[in-house]
This record gives structure tokens, C-alpha cells and sequence, in this order.
């Protein structure tokens, strides 16, 4: 469901209410196939910042560490991610991941979070220029297999 923000110089931006109450404090973006053989993983996310003092720090995890599972289930994108964090509604996670090529396990405790993630969803503007995006508005029908998110916080 989007909820729209106050009008600004950009006309009218849609945040939308994500999936789960729980995170462990991390953004993070998908595995290109580049970035999974220069990682040398099948699969995961790619952390590309951890919070301060938020669970995944505590826990000792790293911009650059790629997170392939959590408790034991196989992670290949963000929503995965999100939604087996969001599964177990409490407790720890055992969250696995690869660093400098070693696969390491630790467990962390997702913190709660009031009203859910917000997300404010982007597009391309042209298929051959994947970094140049722009809002999603109203009236500007787009289709949804073209609705990108270049990273999450989680």
C-alpha cells in the first residue's frame, strides 16, 4: 500500500509499507553473476553498510560480507532475506555468511521496529542505463517486472 509524502519539487513520491517488524541493521544489495564469481558464492546478498550499534554490528558483521543464509535456509536476494527474518517472530537468527572466503555463523537477535520498512521504489529510465532511475508516480503506469530497488535496509 503506498503512502504518499508531502509534495515537494518532485511532484508526488510513493513510500510503500514493506513486509515484517524485525531487522538486524544492515543495507544491502543483490549479487550480480560478476559478483558472485569474483565472491566465488552461488548466491546471497552483499552487505554494503551496517548500522552502529544495531544487532549485526554487535554480532560483528561487515560492509563487504555476503550474506548467504539464515538459519539454514539458502538467502539469493533481499526479500529472502526479509522474509526469514521476518518469519521467526522472535528469538535469534542464525545468520551465515562469507567474509575474505570463509563461511562463518552467528546468531543475532533482530531488534523490533515500529510500523514496518518503508521503501521508496524506483524504475529505470532506459533499459540500457540501469543507474540513471526516477520516481514512481501516480498516473505514470509502470510495469511491475520493471520495478527496481537498488538496496534494502534491514
Amino acid at each position: 500500500q503506498g503512502i504518499p509524502l508531502p509534495k515537494g519539487d518532485g511532484g508526488d513520491v510513493f513510500v510503500f509499507r514493506g513486509m515484517g517488524s524485525r531487522q538486524i541493521g544492515v543495507g544491502v544489495v543483490g549479487l550480480t553473476r560478476q559478483l558472485s564469481e569474483y565472491f566465488n558464492v552461488k548466491g546471497g546478498v552483499l552487505v554494503n553498510n551496517v548500522r552502529p550499534d544495531s544487532p549485526a554490528f554487535k554480532a560483528g558483521l561487515k560492509a563487504g560480507d555476503i550474506i548467504v543464509e539464515v538459519d539454514r535456509k539458502e538467502i539469493s536476494n533481499d526479500i529472502e532475506l526479509i522474509r526469514a527474518i521476518s518469519e521467526k517472530k522472535d528469538g535469534d537468527v542464525e545468520v551465515t555468511y562469507v567474509r575474505g572466503g570463509n563461511r562463518q555463523t552467528v546468531k543475532i537477535t533482530p531488534e523490533e521496529v515500529k510500523g514496518g520498512f518503508d521503501r521508496m521504489w524506483t524504475v529505470p529510465e532506459a533499459p540500457n542505463s540501469p543507474d540513471r532511475m526516477r520516481l514512481a508516480r501516480p498516473g505514470n503506469p509502470i510495469p511491475l517486472n520493471q520495478l527496481m530497488v537498488p538496496g534494502r535496509i534491514l
